[in-house]
């Protein structure tokens, strides 16, 4: 599960519409071939808290400062990261006798796009790209625009292995299905 919260400097608090969720099935390998992967541990959560993946994205929802709570708002991508890590590693779940915990590994990678304060002002549905600029000049130095990442991973895995960028940009469900069919139209299709 891929978990994003737009821009803390376009939102005045957490909300559904600034954040999402993305169902995957990629496997720690994918994930390190990815510039900018992070291992950031092993978690005890509560398991009536992370019940299911929309229950975990909500909880770590929660975690974050937003300006409604004591805590004041996160500046940065980095800063909401390390308070979510503070208070993991602060925890008292796990030694709670009476609490049932689950364990949830967390990973962090770097995911680039046009819009970075928020991500999908193209449209609801992400299409993913891989790029590596620093590819030997016989190498693809890109994929095409898809909307299943584990299409991209997978394409680039066989074209230039690790390290490459990974690209998102939101747009509509039409052409998210004209990408599916393997559609290359220029300009996209609104």
């Amino acid at each position: 599960m891929l978990h994003h919260w737009d821009s803390v400097h376009v939102r005045s608090s957490t909300s559904a519409s600034a954040s999402l969720a993305i169902l995957t099935k990629l496997t720690l390998e994918n994930l390190k071939l990815i510039h900018g992967f992070r291992d950031l541990g092993t978690f005890q959560l509560p398991a009536t808290e992370v019940s299911g993946p929309a229950g975990l994205h909500r909880y770590l929802t929660y975690l974050i400062p937003n300006g409604n709570n004591k805590n004041s708002p996160a500046s940065s991508d980095a800063e909401i990261i390390s308070f979510i890590l503070s208070y993991l590693q602060s925890s008292s779940y796990s030694s709670s006798l009476q609490t049932i915990s689950v364990s949830v590994h967390f990973f962090t990678i770097l995911v680039l796009s046009n819009t970075p304060e928020a991500l999908f002002t193209g449209g609801p549905a992400p299409a993913w790209k891989w790029a590596k600029p620093d590819a030997p000049h016989w190498q693809k130095k890109s994929g095409f625009w898809k909307p299943d990442l584990e299409d991209v991973i997978e394409d680039a895995e066989w074209s230039v292995g690790g390290g490459l960028r990974l690209l998102l940009q939101g747009v509509t469900e039409e052409r998210k299905e004209e990408l599916r069919r393997g559609m290359i139209l220029f300009p996209a299709s609104k």
